[in-house]
């Protein structure tokens, strides 16, 4: 997991490979980490090769968390395939959808229903 501060600010996270419960306290703190210490968080997904629920509640939080401090979470790219299929074989396409959180990086999925 790569971490770097952006000239712009903002604080770049960029998770690799399988992003699962085995590593959800490194994703965690990566992920506050970098709201913390960034004006905006900035995901990099491209690398993702693999998710579970546990990834999925991740963004969510860190989503809200940012939301509640004002701060902005925004993606480089489009979310990849895998977290897309999880979400719908999780059946949250609506809730995505519903969202009130301005700062979620998978509201986009909710168009891939």
């Amino acid at each position: 997991m790569n971490q770097e501060q952006l000239s712009t600010g903002a604080q770049q996270v960029t998770p690799e490979g399988s992003c699962t419960v085995e590593r959800a306290e490194q994703l965690k703190e990566s992920l506050l980490t970098g709201l913390q210490n960034g004006n905006e968080l900035v995901l990099d997904l491209s690398g993702i090769t693999g998710c579970d629920l546990t990834f999925v509640q991740l963004l969510c939080a860190v989503a809200k968390k940012a939301d509640s401090q004002g701060k902005n979470v925004v993606s480089t790219a489009s979310v990849p395939q895998s977290v897309i299929d999880l979400v719908g074989r999780l059946g949250l396409y609506y809730s995505c959808s519903q969202c009130n959180t301005q700062s979620c990086v998978l509201k986009e999925v909710s168009s891939y229903e």
